[in-house]
């Protein structure tokens, strides 16, 4: 794969920017000159977001509308152009000028790798970081995963939501809320297993490049997750006996609890 061609509107710090890239390139400037927005919006272009920023918006160049990235990309001997327009009504994502009325139609793609000075709290930092990576990476492999997600979420996002009306009105009934959390449970267990393959091809080469990198040792990925070997029924049980807990301080649940990877 190979980005061919990058034009950048209105976006950070650029008014009009276009960029050739040959096989190789570096990307060199003065301290604030706007090297790393060609790096966010190569990434933009990819994902369809930054990776430095939540807010969008914030892309736009000041005292514009909207910001757009356009890119020609050559995959397996095809080109194609993929853009993104971000503006305050929102974002739109084209594919040879086409709209794509889903997001998940649109990425994976393009696949990028990115090496980033704050990636030091995949080590340090909450087990969200750790999951946001995988979310990240699988998603450029599979748009079926970015697909399942999206409903895990929709479906947590539901669940909370009548979790408080339980708490706030005794008249709910748990009827409701079970049936929510099988199909949380069914999401779930199929994002674990995609991440627990992803993590095992991740295995099957990073010993041997560490080795070949630092001469000795070795290095392996371990994914642990309360989903892995458990049958839906077992996994159903533990959420209902949590049930009381939850409906007595008004917690609601924030993802997969206890699903983390480790570098040893």
């Amino acid at each position: 794969m190979k980005i061919d061609n990058l034009t950048l509107m209105n976006f950070r710090n650029y008014e009009s920017l276009n960029i050739s890239f040959g096989d190789l390139n570096i990307i060199y400037g003065l301290n604030g000159s706007g090297k790393t927005n060609i790096i966010e919006a190569i990434y933009t272009l990819a994902l369809t977001k930054s990776f430095r920023i939540n807010n969008d918006k914030v892309m736009i160049k000041k005292g514009k509308i909207k910001a757009k990235i356009n890119g020609n990309v050559f995959k397996n001997n095809d080109e194609n152009e993929f853009g993104v327009e971000i503006s305050n009504e929102g974002k739109i994502v084209t594919i040879n000028g086409e709209k794509q009325d889903k997001v998940s139609d649109y990425v994976s793609r393009i696949n990028v790798i990115l090496f980033n000075p704050s990636d030091t709290r995949l080590i340090d930092e909450a087990p969200s970081e750790r999951r946001k990576l995988l979310n990240i990476e699988i998603s450029q492999i599979y748009k079926e995963y970015l697909v399942m997600l999206a409903n895990y979420q929709k479906i947590l996002k539901q669940r909370n939501f009548y979790l408080r009306g339980m708490y706030v009105n005794g008249n709910y009934t748990s009827t409701y809320l079970d049936i929510l959390t099988k199909k949380l449970i069914e999401y779930g267990s199929i994002i674990c297993k995609y991440r627990e393959n992803f993590i095992d091809n991740i295995n099957k080469y990073i010993t041997s490049n560490y080795e070949k990198i630092f001469g000795s040792g070795t290095l392996k990925v371990r994914y642990v997750s309360t989903f892995k070997k458990k049958d839906e029924e077992t996994l159903f049980k533990r959420y209902k006996e949590n049930y009381q807990k939850e409906l007595s301080v008004g917690k609601t649940l924030e993802g997969i609890h206890h699903d983390d990877m480790y570098f040893r």
